[in-house]
């Protein structure tokens, strides 16, 4: 039925009742009959009104019911990934994987807003460290503090963007500095460590107040901390020794530090070694053993997010991956490219 018949059907229905009930209406005078017309006019009107309006209301309606609500996010897979050729590579913002431009990368660290990332490269004319912006470009290099003094095994940026720490290796001593280096005046603090350690992999606390680091003897390797509000910082030993332990990480409140570290074997070179995910009290208290590795199933490197912890796991002569780790140890997903392969490589960070 058209709209027009709905309206006198509509009219009709309304109107009929009330001749019904008073048949002497219709035979008032003029102005009694103009006066019907008038009420029918504005019955008509009504009924119009509220057609549309309940046509409106079920165009507007109908998106809002069909509308089903957004997905879950899922967990991030924007990575900055260090492969095992030395190249570093990260996920543009059109969700492609790009190559940073930068050879014979040993050591990297992305500021904590994504902008910039700091590396060491290895070549035939040394060690340097460089920062630049997270795809490479606009890069410098930080000029080393002393005739032939190269950065060591680590490097990273405090929380606020401000400093950077990294390792100092001085021509014909081992490695026994650590050096914190304020980007904007290029002045540094220097952190002797005791005759015999040499420190690696150092992180900033989520407050910048304390330093963890792995640090590295002739008997073994094992995690410690340093407190940076002291004027001459005192190193604190937290675990016992390993044969090889790998850059430690914090949790987002600074209550627990996460490390890898051989259980069996000695490096994560060895294809029969096993290397397992360990968490800790920031004061040492309360260790345990995330994941129980066979053997030959090494995992390096693990960064925790909410539920997960992002890291790379190697198994037998496998090359290693990039993948996310329950939060039990249990069960390890590589990341995959877009080419549906899996993500290769011996470190990787988060985009923020």
């Amino acid at each position: 039925m058209s709209l027009p018949d709905q309206l006198n059907d509509l009219a009709e229905q309304r109107i009929q009742p009330h001749l019904l009930a008073a048949p002497e209406i219709v035979r008032r005078d003029g102005d009694t009959k103009r006066l019907r017309r008038r009420r029918q006019t504005v019955l008509i009107a009504a009924c119009v009104a509220t057609i549309a309006a309940a046509a409106a209301f079920t165009l507007t309606r109908t998106p809002d019911s069909a509308h089903e609500p957004a997905p879950a996010p899922a967990l991030p897979d924007r990575v900055t990934i260090f492969d095992p050729a030395g190249q570093l590579s990260y996920v543009a913002g059109d969700g492609t994987r790009q190559a940073v431009h930068a050879k014979n990368v040993d050591r990297f660290a992305l500021s904590p807003d994504g902008r910039r990332i700091a590396y060491i490269t290895n070549n035939d004319t040394g060690r340097h460290l460089w920062i630049a912006d997270a795809d490479g470009s606009n890069r410098s290099r930080l000029r080393a503090p002393c005739a032939g003094c190269e950065p060591g095994y680590g490097v990273t940026w405090s929380q606020d963007g401000s400093r950077l720490a990294y390792v100092l290796w001085r021509p014909g001593e081992n490695a026994d500095q650590l050096r914190i280096r304020t980007i904007s005046t290029g002045q540094e603090r220097v952190l002797k460590m005791h005759p015999g350690l040499e420190p690696r992999g150092p992180m900033f606390s989520p407050d910048d107040q304390s330093l963890v680091v792995n640090l590295a003897t002739d008997a073994g390797q094992y995690v410690a901390t340093l407190d940076l509000a002291e004027a001459k910082p005192s190193l604190i030993q937290l675990t016992d020794t390993y044969s090889q332990v790998q850059t430690p990480a914090w949790s987002e409140d600074g209550q627990t530090i996460y490390f890898t570290a051989t259980t069996r074997g000695d490096n994560t070179n060895d294809v029969t070694a096993s290397i397992d995910l360990y968490a800790m009290s920031a004061d040492g208290s309360r260790l345990r053993q995330v994941t129980h590795a066979v053997p030959g199933e090494r995992f390096f490197a693990a960064t925790p997010y909410k539920n997960k912890f992002l890291v790379s796991r190697a198994l037998g002569e496998e090359p290693w991956t990039v993948g996310w780790l329950t939060n039990n140890g249990s069960t390890f997903t590589p990341l995959e490219g877009p080419d549906g392969t899996p993500l290769l490589g011996t470190g990787a960070q988060l985009q923020p």
